[in-house]
């Protein structure tokens, strides 16, 4: 996702591209809206619906110092999430699906072995 405005704002879209590759080539499933100037609103609303656990957010400011935020989503609770830095993304990530996982099993592969019972 990317978060800014203004005079001079592209959108990220270049960027928000290379930070999914980045996440793709450690192997962990990202994807980002593909509308060069994204409305925040619309990329959060996007992410709620595909059942994304975590948001990786680009801002204005943020993002050209090197730095991105990760927020954990659907909780309900209204954070900016925690700011990083760029280099340290997919170990970040990766701590953070850990830690959603109760007794070591995503959402997902819970659901899907309760069908099988």
């Amino acid at each position: 996702m990317a978060f800014g405005g203004g005079d001079g704002w592209d959108g990220f879209l270049k960027e928000r591209m290379s930070v999914a590759s980045t996440l793709w080539d450690a192997g962990i499933e990202s994807e980002y809206l593909y509308k060069s100037k994204a409305n925040i609103r619309k990329q959060f609303d996007a992410a709620e619906k595909a059942g994304c656990p975590l948001a990786v957010i680009l801002g204005k400011e943020e993002y050209p110092a090197g730095k991105i935020r990760i927020k954990t989503l659907g909780t309900g609770e209204n954070d900016d999430g925690e700011l990083i830095e760029l280099k340290d993304l997919v170990t970040a990530v990766n701590e953070k699906l850990e830690a959603l996982k109760v007794d070591g099993v995503d959402d997902i592969t819970r659901l899907l072995s309760g069908l099988k019972e």
